[in-house]
């Protein structure tokens, strides 16, 4: 992916320092930081966030394949699937999980979240929350 280049040569150049924030575009990126590029945009990731986002993404990826596959065979309509789902939907939701933790495959192709992961979000949205 290019923004922006320059052709000019390299000589002007100077290194003053390695492992320091940098700026790209508006945003400073900081050593470590995890780089993101999609077609949609570059998003920076600090490491500390890493393993939230990669699980948080993995839940709404399967949550929306779900959602989207009830929305084709008419179980209900697309703003019941993009908005808050009724217990009766989180309900089958947390079954289809379960029912599927094994061949997740199926749905989502070789880039699947594994069966553990699914196997504890869904015992995560069985728990009863405490408020």
């Amino acid at each position: 992916m290019v923004r922006d280049f320059r052709p000019q040569a390299n000589a002007s150049n100077l290194v003053i320092g390695v492992n320091c924030p940098i700026q790209v575009g508006y945003v400073t990126v900081m050593p470590g930081d995890i780089v993101l590029g999609t077609r949609e945009g570059v998003v920076f990731i600090p490491p500390q966030l890493a393993q939230k986002v990669v699980e948080s993404s993995e839940r709404t990826r399967m949550q929306d394949y779900w959602a989207h596959q009830g929305v084709k065979e008419g179980k209900w309509t697309a703003q019941q699937a993009d908005g808050s789902f009724t217990p009766d939907m989180n309900t089958q939701f947390t079954k289809w999980l379960i029912d599927n933790a094994d061949n997740m495959k199926k749905f989502l192709g070789d880039a699947a979240p594994s069966a553990e992961f699914v196997k504890a979000y869904a015992k995560e949205r069985s728990t009863p929350r405490q408020q």
